[in-house]
């Protein structure tokens, strides 16, 4: 006799198996994804409603599948199923909603799973799903009677949820460009017969990267036929969102107010694309990251409006990187592993994927199909002038694209960017060449650029020493993401590559692309190719902030300001300015100034470390390169004073004997020290009494022997250490 208490024998009625189907389906085919999208809603160039359409289909469907699967499973299979996909439905609206670990942005880089969140989170997840599983079966008699109300009160709990968070959201967030239009690409390479202005964007191209390659493989520049490289060129920010409105608008974001309005609004008047259009230019702009501009007709020619009907042509792509990032944070490690495995997402690689010999290079890198369609589509047609804005991937992560324009995954190391550097000159040449075979490169202001260099592949600077090799890569350096690459062709010009040192930003193309066009303008940077390379030294702007910020964000996370006077590879050029625009207000960071008699420890000495410093611990901070700086405000004395450092420097026992340290004040040469005992010891540095009153006092240190615990074997740490600092004092003499 079969025992009538043993609810998990009893086979679940309709009802249960829809509630429990749904539960599973809803989760991670429509709350998770509309949740990801409502968190990130300038990152996706597609309104809510016609989202919303897609998921609420895409769960409808899942829950008819996962009904009709156990409505049709036998007896015996369906009472252990059913609770197994139950068990799953909680413990995905649960990883969903907790989402352990630190996996930075998901920009396509590498994932360190080994990192101590990940791997504290690898240990919740592990007694969660197991501990949660092992609970949901033990208790499966207890719970079988009440399965269906409780997948009632988790898919409630889901939509209220949502439905909030898409309410406040929504209704506080500013209308992107793309609810009204979208791009239309039908004369993507159609050039003018007349005039044409061209600036092409080659993400994270670092300049100095760029002067390597010219110096190694000369045979690839000769492409840049008219062409001046302008070596000293400083970006605005270290990230694509508000570096592209610097290239197009010449202005800075400061914070003070929403990003998506500050674009509108230089979208709507001073901007490039804009002054173009009002002069009679065809102005087309292609943009990468969509949130970097705002297009309405007014500033653009290539749109039309937007259709609140699906269109999976246009959509799929979309869909598939939210719904790959929502299944990401519904599962644990092992299958978060599965679906971004090899710096590739599982939908969307396998969306990409083409059975034809030599389809997937192109479908999988956007530039190789770029150039593909401009060699088979470029060509000139008669009309007004014409102005295009094609942003490309460029040397930006993931790195798989070689040197042969062929598919291959590369580590994050500077040999990797080096190589995917080569495939985007060879792009960048047979883009000229096509220009050129079609008639429009004469008659064509060109230029050519990064949105940002990069500062973890290091510096490039053979006059000082500098020649980082192919496994270089530390990511505590953001100098060289200031260091953006700039080529100018002005209509006409012909000859070899030149080089100009004058001090160039980003913010200057506007106004030398309308100059060199003939067209009054209102932007006030410099008219590069009109401008004396002996221009006296210019105060140029670099700002720097958390790589943590999504475009999903109103504001940017605080600006710090830099001050970069001098070349932009020298460290010593840098300083703060002071300043950090946080959001919705400026910030005055300025340090207290110090007073003979003060003595300052451990992290005391924060407000005064300028450049390439690591973390305080142990009361103690390291030096983390071969150049490290402080700035020390003074008040104002009638004495000489004296600087005491206690230090130690970093050595290890027969790999590591001393430490070789050059000492500047304020920019001049003060003295060299060997340090070859690993103690603290003490270092004074005399500051006359003229140089002491009421200035600043920059001191910095050279350290070429700065080496990291990695590269002598002996740690994991990647940073090259110099010295570590205890304490600071200021005497009188």
């Amino acid at each position: 006799m079969a025992n009538p208490s043993s609810s998990a024998c009893r086979i679940p009625t309709l009802g249960t198996i829809l509630s429990v189907s749904a539960l599973l389906s809803a989760t991670v085919l429509l709350f998770v994804p509309l949740r990801l999208f409502l968190g990130n809603v300038y990152e996706f160039t597609v309104t809510f409603p016609r989202l919303l359409g897609y998921f609420a289909a895409l769960g409808a469907a899942g829950t008819a599948a996962l009904a009709l699967l156990l409505r049709l499973a036998p007896p015996r299979v369906r009472r252990a199923l059913w609770l197994a996909m139950f068990a799953l439905g909680v413990l995905a609206w649960l990883q969903s909603a907790l989402n352990p670990g630190d996996f930075g942005v998901l920009n396509g880089s590498a994932m360190d799973w080994s990192s101590p969140a990940n791997r504290r989170a690898f240990w919740l997840e592990a007694v969660l799903w197991l501990g949660g599983a092992g609970l949901i079966f033990g208790l499966r008699r207890r719970l079988a009677p009440h399965v269906g109300k409780i997948c009632a009160i988790l898919l409630a709990t889901q939509f209220l949820g949502t439905a909030q968070l898409a309410f406040t959201t929504l209704s506080s967030a500013a209308t992107p460009w793309w609810n009204q239009y979208t791009l239309d690409a039908r004369s993507k390479f159609s050039f003018s017969g007349g005039r044409n202005a061209i600036v092409l964007i080659l993400d994270t191209f670092q300049t100095t990267l760029f002067q390597q390659l010219r110096d190694e493989n000369p045979e690839l520049f000769a492409c840049f036929d008219g062409f001046t490289f302008y070596s000293d060129t400083v970006g605005g920010f270290p990230v694509t969102q508000p570096s592209v409105p610097v290239i197009l608008t010449g202005t800075y974001y400061d914070n003070s107010v929403r990003f998506v309005d500050y674009v509108k609004e230089r979208f709507d008047g001073p901007a490039l694309p804009t002054v173009l259009k009002r002069a009679g230019f065809r102005s087309e702009t292609y943009p990468m990251v969509p949130i970097t501009v705002y297009l309405t007709p007014e500033s653009a020619d290539n749109l039309k409006k937007n259709r609140l009907r699906p269109d999976w042509n246009r959509d799929r792509d979309l869909l598939a990187r939210l719904l790959d990032v929502a299944w990401f944070q519904a599962v644990p490690q092992p299958l978060k592993k599965r679906i971004f495995a090899d710096n590739h997402w599982f939908l969307q690689s396998r969306l990409h994927r083409e059975k034809k010999a030599g389809a997937p290079v192109k479908r999988r890198n956007k530039d190789v199909a770029f150039i593909e369609d401009m060699e088979e589509q470029g060509c000139v047609q008669s009309g007004p002038p014409a102005f295009k804005f094609y942003h490309l991937n460029g040397i930006h992560a993931p790195l798989n694209l070689n040197e042969n324009l062929e598919a291959e995954d590369m580590p994050e190391k500077r040999g990797s960017y080096r190589r995917q550097a080569i495939a985007m000159l060879k792009i960048t040449a047979r883009f000229l060449a096509k220009l050129k075979a079609i008639g429009a490169y004469d008659n064509a202001v060109i230029v050519i650029a990064a949105d940002h260099g990069f500062g973890p592949i290091g510096i490039y600077d053979p006059a000082r020493g500098q020649r980082p090799d192919d496994k270089f890569y530390d990511n505590n350096l953001f100098m060289g993401g200031a260091l953006a690459l700039l080529l100018v062709k002005p209509a006409g010009a012909r000859g070899e590559l030149k080089t100009s040192d004058l001090q160039a930003t980003l913010a200057d193309i506007p106004a030398t692309v309308c100059a060199e066009l003939g067209v009054e303008h209102p932007f006030d940077g410099w008219v590069l190719t009109q401008t004396a390379q002996t221009e006296a030294p210019r105060r140029r702007l670099w700002h720097n902030f958390s790589w943590s910020w999504l475009s999903g964000n109103d504001y940017l996370p605080p600006l710090t300001e830099y001050w970069i006077e001098g070349p932009g590879r020298h460290e010593e050029s840098w300083q703060p300015s002071g300043t950090v625009f946080g959001p919705g207000r400026a910030l005055r960071n300025r340090p207290v100034p110090v007073a003979p008699g003060t003595i300052l420890s451990g992290p005391q000495m924060a407000p005064y470390l300028e450049l390439n410093w690591g973390e305080f611990g142990y009361g103690i901070v390291w030096s983390t390169h071969s150049y490290a700086s402080l700035r020390i405000p003074l008040r104002t004395t009638s004495s000489d004073l004296q600087v005491v450092f206690t230090w130690m420097p970093f050595l290890v026992p027969n790999l590591l004997d001393a430490q070789e340290v050059s000492v500047y004040v304020n920019g001049k040469h003060y003295q060299d020290m060997r340090l070859t005992q690993a103690e603290y010891t003490e270092c004074r540095i005399d500051v006359p009494q003229e140089l002491a009153a009421g200035f600043e006092l920059q001191i910095a240190f050279r350290i070429p022997t700065a080496a990291s615990p990695a590269t002598l074997g002996v740690g994991a740490d990647l940073r090259p250490l110099g010295v570590a600092l205890k304490s600071l004092a200021i005497e009188e003499k």
